[in-house]
């Protein structure tokens, strides 16, 4: 009796720490167990008493108390309180300060700034939403004002802030519960999470670079910018305690919370060599609080992926699914992959992306291995699909938020942010068929798929942009949209067709783009 009144109280806890379908979701898998033996086909099971239930989910490391929640016990807290100490200390003001000081005075600087300062931010946060929160109400006034439409601006926040759950060294919680499936060290993650991660960043940088130059935006007056010199010397420290981050967990191998607290502590220390910046007993009461706040959903969301993998493993529902996705796609790679990526921005909708990577790992990733793919490529496969949900339409928390700030209609912004965004939906399949992305394989395969891919999503970015050199054509997007699909395919010969599909248009815009600008000189000489 008391396993289920414990699980009744953390469905409440789910309920008001993130809404009702993730609690809901996580009822069902509860409830699952006992009428299994009544679902038909692959959903079928042996009976369970209520009493076996309650002590494999409830009582039994397998369950609640499993892994995963000593994960967010140990490593979560520790990466959430480091935020949480770089964050009250101006860490966030600074990363906005330099990156307007580098990026600001560009065409479209504000727009860059918001997506090299989110980026920043993210390696430090994680978060899509509270990215957006932190950044947003600084960047996205700032492009409003340079001209950017409002729906235009909310999108390239939320794009560049959910970009900051792929961002190593941090990345997003989901990235911690990934060290539990797949059973590697956290510093394998952040390796195999870098490269997707650049080919994400820079397809927003120039998807921005397009928009402001359809718009004919300039960026903001050099004396209006933070001095880049000046702005370094006041903040240089906030890199040290992210240099010991990665000195700890990647050249000495320790563990992940160790680390983290290494951080965390050469972060107190610098702050006693200026007084301005000096942690004070408020500021460290306030990281504290904020980290327990936190954890409230971290810890809720472990919780929660302790029933489902307990009752996925009591029943033997993955293994079964695995087979009906197989048996649906006729065992061809290419219809799972769309079918999962379907599937995970279904289920991502309106869940945290931590909640939503914790069921897609646990009943899709299995079928993708089950097809040839490496584990790792697997989840990170539907680890990608489960961030995009956050900007996909219709339930797309990061672009609610963004359009909040920036006073723009919802489902305009989400739909120019899914857009913006086409990178997040690329690069999956592109490690998916390519895995030297994700760092497997050859040093000679590593640099050619990350070439393939940045030429593939900067094609995409523009097809769907309408932009190059000069405004596009339909029949000129199209081809920049063939070419960039038929990269990703894995044969020599289609990736050749494909880097020829794309040089056609851009060999032919750059020769008209510069015929233009001649004649436009020409005729300011007469």
């Amino acid at each position: 009796v008391s396993c289920w009144l414990f699980f009744f109280v953390l469905f409440e806890a789910a309920r008001r720490t993130m809404g009702l379908a993730i609690a809901v979701i996580g009822a069902a898998f509860l409830i699952y167990p006992l009428i299994a033996t009544y679902l038909p086909g692959a959903l079928t099971a042996p009976t369970f008493t209520v009493d076996r239930i309650a002590r494999s989910i409830g009582l039994f490391v397998t369950g609640i108390y499993g892994s995963i929640l000593n994960i967010s016990a140990t490593i979560v807290v520790s990466f959430i309180m480091f935020g949480q100490f770089l964050n009250v200390t101006g860490a966030g003001q600074w990363f906005i300060d330099i990156a307007q000081a580098l990026l600001g005075h560009v065409r479209g600087g504000p727009a860059k700034v918001a997506v090299l300062a989110s980026a920043l931010m993210g390696t430090v946060q994680g978060t899509a939403v509270g990215n957006v929160a932190t950044t947003g109400v600084i960047t996205i006034p700032l492009m409003k004002r340079t001209g950017y439409p409002p729906h235009i601006a909310g999108a390239i926040e939320a794009v560049a802030s959910n970009g900051g759950q792929i961002m190593p060294p941090v990345m997003g919680i989901a990235a911690f519960i990934m060290i539990d499936f797949l059973g590697v060290p956290y510093a394998t993650i952040i390796v195999a999470g870098l490269l997707p991660a650049i080919v994400y960043f820079v397809a927003i940088f120039f998807a921005v670079d397009f928009e402001a130059a359809k718009a004919g935006l300039a960026g903001i007056p050099r004396s209006q910018l933070p001095p880049l010199g000046k702005t370094l010397i006041n903040g240089w420290y906030y890199l040290f305690p992210l240099a010991v981050l990665l000195f700890f967990l990647l050249y000495l191998q320790y563990s992940p919370q160790l680390s983290a607290l290494y951080a965390s502590a050469a972060l107190l220390i610098v702050g006693f060599f200026k007084k301005s910046n000096r942690i004070t007993w408020g500021m460290l009461v306030q990281a504290t609080k904020d980290t327990a706040v936190a954890m409230m959903m971290v810890a809720t969301v472990c919780a929660l992926a302790g029933i489902i993998v307990a009752t996925v493993e009591l029943t033997g529902l993955s293994y079964r699914l695995s087979f009906l996705l197989i048996e649906i796609a006729g065992g061809n790679l290419a219809y799972l992959l769309i079918m999962t990526a379907v599937v995970c921005v279904i289920l991502g909708m309106g869940m945290p992306t931590s909640a939503a990577y914790i069921l897609l790992a646990i009943l899709a990733a299995p079928a993708l291995v089950k097809l040839g793919l490496q584990p790792m490529v697997a989840h990170f496969f539907v680890f990608y699909f489960g961030v995009s949900a956050i900007i996909t339409p219709p339930v797309c928390p990061a672009s609610y938020v963004a359009a909040g700030i920036a006073d723009a209609p919802p489902m305009k912004t989400a739909l120019s942010a899914a857009r913006l965004g086409i990178a997040a939906f690329i690069v999956p399949f592109i490690f998916a068929y390519h895995p030297g992305l994700l760092m497997l394989g050859s040093v000679a395969s590593i640099i050619w798929t990350f070439i393939f891919a940045l030429i593939s999503v900067l094609a995409a970015a523009s097809a769907l942009g309408g932009y190059l050199f000069r405004p596009l054509n339909t029949w000129w997007r199209a081809v920049l949209g063939i070419g960039s699909l038929m990269i990703i395919y894995p044969a020599v010969l289609t990736t050749i067709i494909g880097i020829i599909i794309i040089a056609v248009p851009v060999l032919y815009q750059l020769v008209l783009s510069r015929q233009l600008r001649l004649s436009q000189a020409s005729d300011g000489e007469r």
